[in-house]
């Protein structure tokens, strides 16, 4: 019996969800190879969080171009020896299917095959000590590469520069959750599998994501049933990756500061998550008050480089630094037995973050508009303007002027707010609805002004150009500005009519959530 992972993992690389830009640029490096031009870099280094299709994009690749594949993943030893015999040797273009499976890799052969992509999965997964001289190896292996080589990491920050700077490096971002469910969706329907549409949603939801973790739910609830419901969806507990966290906190307050370290390796969290966690649970872990204060201490100097990471670019701080730090410093802090069985919390904060994550995504967008138009920081904005546009939106929904609705509207075109935007700043649906329909029109009247200005200065341009070839001048440099002003002035026009129908569209699959919401709340009741 498959696994549907494997049953449904892509064939070709239009079937990957999503990852488009990801796509294009991985195509172009093969397309080179095809050519018989080696590119530079000649290896590819595919990064980005577990089950968004790194390892899947890179078979359908060698899929689609005919090439046979050689891989090494994080089961295999990855030994200097091994990876010299099977990358080394299958980047040099010969064939190795005996070699290579004598080594310890996995070669699947492709009828008509000319060249051979090697892959290396989970690359961050290499152990300094068990796979000595692994990395060293495989850099080596990259610079004189004859063939394909493709690399695959969830952290590309936590190899060594060395390796990076020999390498292509292409993001697989985190997978949208209508992907998800579009993906469970054919596999129901392939597999005559009943579903409620909110399951999979919930499936989806859970997976954060992670379209393999997903795939693995939704079989494990509809193998044995034929059907998947929301009460079977509640039924399979918490999702694997909570389950890490709390497993890898256990591995940093139970163990040695060295095998403490380790426990961030295979970890999907990001280490200002992982902060919030630890300190959370350290007065769980711990009962001396030495030990919490120098705990504690870890983790703000910890705090300190990761944030030092953002504002120099330079991601050795957090990746490096900080997690040591918040991993082997909190584990070294330990002074007596380890503490056992502990029950870990999650950090309240998080909770607290998601639950305003909607209004906190509308604060930034209105803050970017108006750092834009005022020529502020969204700092600035966020602190000093928007304060005061709440309390002139707020008192107009007390004591509501045509005097006020004028003004409001005014500020509202200047700035192109959306009707959720100045709903945010008054908390009144119907208020801000006025507001909007009102600025609508004062958007149309800037542009028009707009217009006149542009013809002014396409007037004075021409005048200025007649002028020029009485005087004997064979060109002008105007008409080109001309043309620049006109298209730059019809670009805006798009984007704005763009932005009006993607708000619309909002509006529109809002209100028909609400709906669905309702409609759910009538079937319960009765």
């Amino acid at each position: 019996m498959v696994p549907w992972v494997e049953k449904y993992r892509p064939k070709r690389l239009k079937e990957l969800a999503n990852q488009e830009e990801a796509k294009k640029e991985l195509v172009a490096w093969a397309n080179q190879w095809a050519r018989g031009e080696p590119p530079e870099p000649r290896a590819v280094l595919l990064h980005g969080p577990p089950g968004t299709g790194k390892t899947s994009a890179a078979y359908a690749l060698a899929n689609e171009f005919g090439w046979d594949v050689v891989e090494l993943n994080a089961s295999d030893k990855r030994t200097r020896d091994v990876i010299e015999k099977v990358v080394g040797g299958a980047s040099a273009g010969r064939s190795l299917a005996r070699l290579i499976q004598r080594a310890g890799g996995r070669h699947e052969r492709v009828e008509g095959s000319d060249r051979v992509l090697v892959l290396v999965d989970e690359v961050d997964g290499i152990d300094p000590r068990e796979d000595r001289g692994g990395v060293t190896a495989l850099i080596r292996a990259v610079k004189r590469a004859q063939n394909p080589l493709v690399l695959v990491a969830n952290d590309p920050w936590s190899l060594p520069k060395s390796l990076r700077d020999e390498v292509r490096m292409i993001e697989f971002r985190q997978l949208r959750k209508r992907d998800i469910v579009n993906v469970l969706r054919r596999i129901c329907e392939s597999e005559g599998v009943e579903y409620d549409e909110r399951a999979l949603e919930m499936i989806a939801q859970r997976a954060r994501g992670d379209l393999r973790a997903a795939i693995n739910d939704l079989e494990a609830i509809a193998r044995s049933t034929g059907r998947v419901t929301v009460d079977d969806v509640q039924d399979l507990g918490w999702r694997d990756k909570e389950i890490t966290i709390f497993e890898a906190l256990g591995q940093i307050f139970n163990k040695s500061p060295r095998e403490a370290r380790r426990a961030l390796w295979n970890l999907d969290e990001d280490p200002e998550d992982v902060i919030l966690w630890i300190a959370q649970n350290v007065p769980r872990a711990y009962d001396d008050p030495r030990e919490i204060e120098q705990a504690y201490d870890y983790l703000s100097k910890a705090d300190i480089f990761s944030t030092r990471a953002i504002e120099t670019g330079n991601w050795r701080f957090k990746y490096v630094y900080a997690t040591d730090l918040m991993t082997s410093g909190v584990a070294g802090a330990r002074r007596g037995k380890p503490p056992g069985f502990v029950r870990f919390q999650p950090p309240r904060i998080l909770r607290r973050l998601s639950a305003t994550k909607k209004e906190r995504e509308i604060l930034n967008s209105i803050a970017e508009k108006i750092a834009e138009r005022m020529h502020v920081s969204t700092r600035v904005a966020k602190n000093d303007i928007i304060p005061v546009l709440q309390v002139a939106f707020r008192k107009f929904v007390e004591e509501e002027s045509e005097r006020g609705l004028e003004i409001l509207s005014g500020i509202a075109g200047y700035l192109q707010l959306t009707k959720r935007e100045i709903s945010y700043l008054c908390e009144d649906p119907r208020v801000a609805q006025r507001i909007y329909n009102r600025s609508l029109q004062v958007r149309k009247k800037l542009k028009e002004a707009q217009r006149e200005e542009l013809k002014e200065r396409v007037a004075a341009m021409m005048e200025e150009a007649e002028e020029a070839l009485a005087e004997g001048a064979e060109e002008t440099a105007e008409t080109p500005a001309v043309e620049e002003a006109e298209e730059e002035t019809a670009e805006e026009e798009a984007a704005e009519e763009e932005e009006e129908e993607e708000e619309e569209a909002a509006e529109e699959e809002e209100k028909k959530k609400e709906k669905r919401e309702e409609q759910k709340t009538l079937d319960a009741f009765f």
